[in-house]
């Protein structure tokens, strides 16, 4: 077989590479499922992302309640922790989940979904750092509603 192989190369590559592209598919499901994927890429993205992000929430015991979410809102006067907009806000894990924070109340901020968006999997610090406060007062209200908030301390495992 190993000598077959060997005089054939051209032959079992052209093999391996015909079997590369259909990525191990069987069955005719498969194949649909995979070719909707290709002409649905956002779609296919977002249910992955979706799906993943939901197992990352699964994994432990930790998490934070409703009313803890609606009290740092509050805390932050309803306004994006990053760049103070009166936005719809969504959670933000100020040490990403990927990179080792935890899903508690202490490693979450307010974020419209630009900042969280563009922030994607930096640290709360790194995002600050590359950010440019707009205004002196703007970053002392953020700054202090973040320092004397009850879990400023202990937000990552």
């Amino acid at each position: 077989m190993k000598q077959w192989r060997l005089e054939n190369l051209d032959r079992v590559r052209a093999h391996d590479r015909a079997r590369s592209k259909l990525g191990y598919v069987s069955g005719e499901k498969l194949i649909r499922m995979k070719e909707w994927r290709r002409r649905n890429p956002d779609k296919s993205r977002a249910f992955l992302r979706a799906s993943f992000h939901k197992r990352r929430m699964q994994v432990g015991d930790d998490s934070f309640t409703a009313a803890e979410w609606i009290a740092l809102k509050m805390r932050h006067g309803g306004r994006c922790a990053y760049c103070g907009r009166d936005a719809n806000l969504t959670v933000d894990h100020r040490i990403p989940l990927s990179r080792g924070g935890r899903n508690v109340i202490a490693n979450i901020v307010p974020a419209c979904k630009s900042c969280n968006s563009r922030k994607h999997d930096r640290t709360e610090y790194e995002y600050r750092s590359a950010l440019r406060v707009k205004s002196a007062e703007q970053f002392t209200a953020l700054f202090e509603a973040l320092a004397h908030g009850p879990h400023s301390r202990d937000v990552a495992a």
